[in-house]
């Protein structure tokens, strides 16, 4: 009888690794997918060290190169390939690079919000302008999350459930939020849209 391995590509055991007892979301592991499949396309088959470093250190800020290359460890582990660097290691990242957005960019957007993504968007981009949240964090919040000027929303690494005071001066936003939760993917499309055509 054919083995597992056998009956599935490596992408494919990768993603198995993925929706195994602690299941990533699905559009993390489309990501994972994605530069995956990017990396075995370029690499040799198994794929060395070097490979990995070449891929790795192609990817321009320091945080991607080490997000990228622990998305390498989890393909050669899901795919019992050795892994060729030592526990514990990946690319160091000295300093987070912030960039500024120009003040009139980020009014450009949230005039275009109301007319390319719907009523709720102006509210999305003034939340996570304030408080920084991740993609999957801000999809999950609605008017329910919001209590007596309070937003509450659950961190997506760890799970803690983190309040927020909203200043009084943007209360008159906080009627802007969703009844229900939306998509990441759809956050993010209509993020990309919204930003093209400003």
């Amino acid at each position: 009888m054919a083995t597992v391995a056998e009956l599935t590509s490596p992408l494919d055991r990768l993603e198995l690794h993925l929706t195994g007892l602690n299941p990533k979301p699905q559009h993390t592991v489309r990501q994972y997918r994605s530069v995956a499949g990017r990396f075995l396309d370029v690499s040799a088959s198994p794929p060395s060290a070097d490979d990995v470093l070449r891929f790795t250190q192609a990817c321009q800020a320091q945080a991607t190169k080490r997000w990228v290359f622990a998305i390498l460890k989890r393909l050669f582990g899901a795919n019992d390939w050795p892994w060729p660097f030592p526990s514990g290691a990946s690319p160091r990242v000295d300093h987070q690079e912030r960039v500024q957005i120009a003040p009139d960019t980020v009014i450009n957007w949230v005039r275009a919000a109301p007319k390319f993504t719907g009523r709720a968007w102006p509210f999305f981009l003034l939340m996570s302008s304030l408080y920084g949240f991740r993609r999957e964090e801000l999809a999950s919040i609605t008017a329910s999350s919001i209590v007596s000027g309070t937003l509450r929303v659950q961190t997506v690494k760890g799970g803690e459930l983190r309040l927020h005071d909203i200043p009084p001066a943007l209360h008159r936003w906080l009627e802007l939020a969703p009844e229900r939760p939306t998509t990441v993917d759809r956050a993010t499309a209509l993020f990309h849209r919204m930003v093209a055509d400003t």
